[in-house]
């Protein structure tokens, strides 16, 4: 009884139990390799659609500062013609007094002459 004991709690000493072994671990591992592959997949698309939207984002806020700087350019420059033309205006204005103030003074030459003519006479 002992040697059939022994017996039936020895493994099997055939030929396909270590194939059988190797088959599994060659198909666990194959699975191992898939499942890294579909995650390596994964994280790729992830990091891929990171960048895309890092770079959406990039050229969005380039988009906005260009737009914010062009109103800004356009709002200053309006400004710089509008105190131009003020500036114009009160130097048109100027002009016209001294013109006007030179007119006065001529006249009252003029007026003097005639003053003077007819004290002569």
């Amino acid at each position: 009884m002992s040697d059939q004991h022994v017996q039936s709690e020895r493994p099997a000493a055939s030929g396909t139990q270590p194939a059988d072994n190797n088959e599994a671990i060659v198909d666990q591992l194959m699975r191992r390799v898939q499942s890294l592959e579909e995650e390596k997949r994964r994280w790729k698309g992830l990091f891929l659609g990171a960048g895309c939207l890092l770079l959406l984002l990039l050229m969005g806020s380039s988009l906005f500062i260009a737009g914010t700087s062009a109103v800004w350019y356009r709002s200053f420059r309006l400004q710089q013609e509008a105190e131009l033309r003020a500036l114009e205006q009160q130097m048109a204005a100027q002009r016209a007094a001294v013109e006007a103030q030179r007119q006065q003074q001529i006249a009252e030459e003029k007026r003097r002459a005639q003053m003077d003519a007819a004290k002569d006479k």
